[in-house]
Parts: structure tokens; C-alpha cells; sequence
């Protein structure tokens, strides 16, 4: 603490003393660029085309789910990339696994949420067929690529 009121306290970051750009792990963003909007636009409509062959798509309720199942495929896409590089730093690898494992749990979560949708109006089939069926389809949808 300062001792009087003029005393502050200021927290200044680290100077870079090289060009080189920041590790993953050191603060950059991944961000989606207009490249891969058009990417998440183009999963987006395959993820819809198999939801419309499963039976009952309705945008009102799906297309929130849709775009975070597309966001979750091409960060994971970029996040490999990231890996993929030779002699990464243990905490960067740490960082990048850690940031994949989250995106994987996003898309298994838009997965039982679309297929909760579903089962309450395909009340035919159970949640876990519904699931599987909705996985089959991103899986198929991943491999492509």
C-alpha cells in the first residue's frame, strides 16, 4: 500500500525488445477473420442441411446452437494449427490444449442441446439416438474438411 496518497502504484507491461510476434500463450486472440466467417457460414449450412435431414429444424431454436458449433470447429482448426509448430513452449502447449479442450466441450454442449430440442418434438426417438445422430452427422461434417 502507499503510504500517502501521491504514492501510486503503477503496473506497466513488460517492454518486447524483439519484432517477434506474441506466443498464443502470451495474449493473442484468436479471432474470427472474413475468411472464416465465410467458413462458418459454409459449416453452418451443412450443420443445417443434416438437422433438416434428421427431421424438424427450426432456426428460431437451432441457429444460435448452429453458429457456436461452427465457431467451436474452426477455433479447434486453428488451435491444431498452433500445435502443429515446431519447438512450442510447454506453456504454450499447456495454454493451446487447455483452449481445444474447451472448444470440444462447447460443441458436445451445442450437440445434447440440439438434440434436446428435438427429442421433445421427436418424441419417437430418445435423447441419446437423437445425440448420436447429430454427432455422426458433425463428425462426418469435421472429416471432410
Amino acid at each position: 500500500m502507499p503510504e500517502n496518497a501521491n504514492d501510486q502504484i503503477t503496473l506497466q507491461p513488460a517492454k518486447r525488445t524483439s519484432k517477434a510476434k506474441k506466443p498464443l500463450a502470451a495474449g493473442k486472440i484468436l479471432k474470427l477473420t472474413n475468411k472464416d466467417r465465410g467458413e462458418r457460414n459454409r459449416l453452418a449450412n451443412k450443420i443445417v442441411k443434416g438437422l433438416k435431414d434428421i427431421g424438424d429444424y427450426d432456426p428460431r431454436l437451432d441457429n444460435f446452437l448452429i453458429d457456436k458449433a461452427a465457431r467451436a470447429i474452426i477455433y479447434m482448426e486453428k488451435l491444431e494449427k498452433y500445435l502443429d509448430k515446431p519447438e512450442q513452449d510447454p506453456t504454450v502447449i499447456q495454454a493451446i490444449t487447455d483452449a481445444m479442450s474447451k472448444q470440444g466441450s462447447i460443441l458436445r454442449w451445442t450437440v445434447a442441446a440440439l438434440a434436446a430440442n428435438r427429442k421433445e418434438r421427436l418424441a419417437h426417438k430418445t435423447q441419446r439416438e437423437i445425440e448420436s445422430s447429430i454427432q455422426d452427422r458433425l463428425n462426418k461434417l469435421i472429416r471432410s474438411e
